[in-house]
This record gives structure tokens, C-alpha cells and sequence, in this order.
């Protein structure tokens, strides 16, 4: 069923290079030595589109702050027998609610925060649709992680590091995400708890108050598919350096054939892509050589607008030695400064976080 969906999203973040899994289940259909799977609702496979309105939620998860708030909305019924709820949603699915809480970040131009939140797991569950909930013109993205282990955060704290074990990202432009009735994003296989962070970055110029209760709302199933899937982040931004008044000034970020060859052991295949850059990209595209042979576009954004960016279709196999190349074009016409690479509005990124199945330890190729 590959090209049978579309994905939508976006992002900016800070990143260091080549950070690798330290293990985790590598089979979806793996289950908790504890778990009975006859006392699962078998459920739909794929989960459709809810509504706004999805009946009362009981908060089971809290931010480790004293803002930041986290709850489930359950769709789930005693001796379920697989059908769907007046939601639409299967009724195994649970909704998890990730909010900032009423956070009040300090007026100032650029400010990263993080918020923790922990939910109990009995058992392995796949996140199979991503849903944005963001009101505030100041956000400027999100990136949506998963935790080795609870940890509590204070927002007011800096939060710039690059977030082990990506699992989805916001932006400008982005819109609900449904992974393809194959594949899920796996929690439950860091013990009886899961935890995720939520990096914001605000971008506040005009210094404007605000009080945010912006956030995230993840749609889990009990029924595994039958894949893993994982995020892989190729391109640079610490070595990003674009000369001022240059209207298609071109970076090429390079993940080498030896790079992918020690950092995949098996195939993978991508099946959503999304490039990233900030306001001086205009166009942005992913080549592939293999064996000395150009394998052609594994993705293309083409113009780029940072209001617009989203994570698109992709059906392409990276192999081990396989080259990556991210290619950003960038107009400084308007800069009178070099512009480098870096966490703040004004730098510069050139990034490809491609979603894929199978899951494998290695995470990024590049200068993050």
C-alpha cells in the first residue's frame, strides 16, 4: 500500500551529529512478556479521521513542570469488539493530550523550552496519526520526542540541544499526520511508563506576552502494525555559511557511501520526507548515488516557503552505501551580513528528516 497516503508537516531545530538508539524492540509484532494478546480488542488497522469534539478526558500523564499538562481521552469500551466509536476513531485507539499548560515564556526574541510528559503503558502500542493543536503565531516549531526514561524539565530552563530519538516535528503549514496502515511509531518498550518531550521553539520578535496552552495530541493503538517506524535526519547546519547578496546561493550537505554503509544494516524505506530550511531557502531537494550511478530525487521542495513546508510522499529504498545529498538554495539579496547556520530564526538549517520503515539504531548523518 506505499504512495497510498500524504503526509504534512514542518520544522527547524539545533542538532549535533550521528546520535545512535541504544537498542529498543526492533519487530512490531514483539509483545510485553506479561501480555495476553487475547485480551486485546482486535480494532481497525488503521485509524480515520475524529472529530473536535472527543467526549471528556482524564489526565494521566503530567508535564515534569508545574505549567505543562498531559491527559488521554480514551475511545476504548469494556468488551470492545473491534468496531468504531461515535469519534470515528477504532476503539482501541486512545488519544494522548500533550498541552504547554499555560506556560508564559520570557519576552525575548528567541526562546527554547521543554516540557516532560509521562504516560503509563501496559503494553506495546504504536502511534499511528499525529495532531497538532496550535493556536499561537510565536511558535515557531515543535519537535516531538521519546525518552529513555522520565525525566522533569522546567520550560524556563535552555533547551537548544539536539532531541535523541526524533518522532515527529511542527511548523508553519503543518497538518495532521497519518502513518500508512503498515507502520507505527512504537511506545511502550521503555517499561511500564512512557515519556515524551516536546521541544517549542518561540520566536518572538515584536516581544510580545504570551500564555500558551498550545500542544499535541497523539493517537495510539493497541493493535501493532507490522513495522517499526523510525526518523532518519540527514543535512547540516553547524557548517552552513551563506555570503550576503547572493540571490541562489547553493549548500550541499553530504552524507558519504561509507557513512550510511556503517550507520544502516539493512535497507530502509522512506516513505514521507521533509526538508527543512529557514527564510532565505527557496528550493530544497535530496539526490541519491549509488555505486557511482545517480539514483535520482529521493525528494523535492521546489519553490520552498517557510510558511508552507511539510513532510510529502516519498517511495524510496536507501540502501547501506548508499550518498545522500541535501541540496539548499538560498537568496540573501536582502543580507548585508554572512548568515550562518544555527538555532535562531535569522540562521540558516538544510535538513531532511526522512520518516521510514524498517526501524534502525542510527539516527543522523551530518554536522547538526
Amino acid at each position: 500500500m506505499r504512495g497510498a497516503w500524504l503526509f504534512l508537516g514542518s520544522l527547524g531545530l539545533l542538532a549535533s551529529a550521528c546520535v545512535s538508539d541504544d537498542g529498543g524492540t526492533t519487530a512490531a509484532d514483539t509483545r510485553a512478556d506479561d501480555e495476553d494478546p487475547s485480551d486485546e480488542s482486535p480494532g481497525e488497522s488503521e485509524a480515520e479521521e475524529g472529530t473536535d469534539s472527543v467526549g471528556p478526558s482524564t489526565t494521566v500523564g503530567e508535564a515534569g513542570t508545574t505549567v505543562g499538562t498531559g491527559g488521554v481521552t480514551s475511545d476504548a469500551t469494556d468488551g470492545g469488539t473491534g468496531g468504531t466509536t461515535e469519534t470515528g476513531e477504532p476503539d482501541d485507539v486512545e488519544i494522548w493530550e500533550l498541552r504547554a499548560g499555560g506556560y508564559q515564556p520570557p519576552m525575548v526574541e528567541t526562546k527554547y523550552s521543554c516540557f516532560a510528559f509521562t504516560f503509563p503503558t501496559d503494553q506495546l502500542r504504536h502511534i499511528i496519526n499525529i495532531t497538532p493543536v496550535v493556536t499561537s503565531p510565536l511558535v515557531h516549531h515543535y519537535v516531538l520526542s521519546i525518552s529513555d526514561t522520565p525525566v522533569e524539565l522546567n520550560p524556563d530552563d535552555p533547551c537548544v540541544d539536539w532531541p535523541a530519538h526524533i518522532m515527529w516535528a511542527w511548523a508553519p503549514g503543518v497538518e495532521p499526520i497519518d502513518l500508512p496502515p503498515e507502520a507505527g511509531f512504537l511506545v511502550g518498550d521503555q517499561g511500564p511508563e512512557v515519556t515524551f518531550i516536546l521541544q517549542v521553539h518561540y520566536n518572538n520578535p515584536l516581544l510580545m506576552p504570551l500564555v500558551d496552552n498550545d500542544g499535541v495530541d497523539l493517537h495510539v493503538t493497541r493493535t501493532l502494525r507490522p513495522e517499526r517506524a523510525g526518523v532518519f535526519t540527514q543535512g547540516d547546519i553547524l557548517s552552513i555559511w551563506v555570503p550576503p547578496g547572493d540571490p541562489s546561493y547553493e549548500y550541499v550537505a553530504t552524507c558519504t557511501s561509507d557513512v550510511t554503509a556503517d550507520l544502516l544494516p539493512e535497507p530502509i524505506h522512506v516513505f514521507a520526507s521533509f526538508l527543512h530550511a529557514h527564510e532565505l531557502g527557496t528550493r530544497l531537494w535530496t539526490d541519491v548515488e549509488r555505486g557511482g550511478q545517480q539514483m535520482g530525487d529521493l525528494s523535492r521542495d521546489d519553490p520552498f516557503s517557510f510558511d508552507t513546508q511539510q513532510f510529502v510522499l516519498a517511495d524510496f529504498d536507501i540502501m547501506p552505501g548508499d550518498e545522500l545529498r541535501t541540496h539548499c538554495v538560498y537568496d540573501s539579496s536582502d543580507r548585508t551580513e554572512p548568515t550562518q547556520g544555527g538555532e535562531d530564526s535569522n540562521e540558516e538549517m538544510c535538513l531532511n528528516f526522512m520518516m521510514y520503515y524498517p526501524w534502525v539504531p542510527s539516527e543522523s548523518c551530518g554536522v547538526l
